[in-house]
């Protein structure tokens, strides 16, 4: 079997001549398995939600990326509030999910940080100053990524335009702006609310560390 980035002599399924074979895959299915990226992501997630303690470091690193956008921010905001608010140890949670930082936005075990660059919008350039600083980042930078790289600057034009045309239809989009006007209420805070009502019937009663977490969110709104 000639490796894959390999240039091979072929033929299509149309018959028609093709000179080389080139791709461009994911690197974390596992295919023997029948495992995709995805379901590998959520493999290894499982295995921290379930051993991970206070005394832990988990290091997440843009978890959801292996499906749909809403699907993917839908796992990642979940998992980050029940590590940050459950778990209660130390963390990493590196993520291009913008909504997220607005999400967490005052959420007490949350800081929010980012590695300082340098950016030129002229010639879509970016630098990276290799320092990280408190703040949210002002955005992915893709385009001028996809610059960087060189891609034509026909496509990264049209990309711009699709861009800004899904961010303006985003469902994700109508949340931020709703959380900008403040009458937005973080959705992991109403689930620990749920969640403390629910817990409150039980004979156990609620765990200690979710109410103090939640208590603490409510008094910073």
């Amino acid at each position: 079997m000639a490796q894959i980035g390999c240039y091979v002599p072929c033929i299509s399924a149309t018959l028609t001549p093709c000179d080389r074979i080139m791709s461009r895959l994911g690197a974390n299915d596992n295919i023997f398995a029948a495992q995709s990226t995805f379901f590998v992501e959520l493999s290894e997630t499982k295995k921290i939600l379930s051993e991970a303690t206070p005394r832990s470091l988990v290091i997440l690193d843009e978890l959801g990326r292996g499906t749909s956008s809403y699907d993917g921010v839908a796992v990642a905001q979940s998992v980050l509030h029940h590590v940050a608010t459950h778990i209660g140890c130390t963390g990493f949670f590196a993520t291009h999910y913008h909504s997220l930082a607005t999400e967490f936005a005052g959420h007490p075990e949350i800081a929010p940080k980012r590695m300082q660059i340098h950016v030129d919008d002229d010639n879509r350039q970016v630098t990276f100053l290799y320092k990280l600083e408190d703040g949210v980042a002002e955005g992915s930078f893709g385009m001028h990524c996809a610059a960087m790289c060189g891609i034509p600057t026909k496509v990264i034009d049209r990309a711009e335009v699709a861009a800004r045309e899904w961010e303006h239809t985003s469902r994700l989009k109508e949340s931020l702006e709703k959380a900008r006007s403040g009458c937005y209420i973080p959705l992991g805070m109403q689930s620990d609310v749920s969640w403390v009502l629910k817990e409150a019937l039980h004979e156990d009663g609620v765990e200690e560390r979710g109410l103090n977490v939640l208590m603490k969110a409510i008094a910073s709104l």
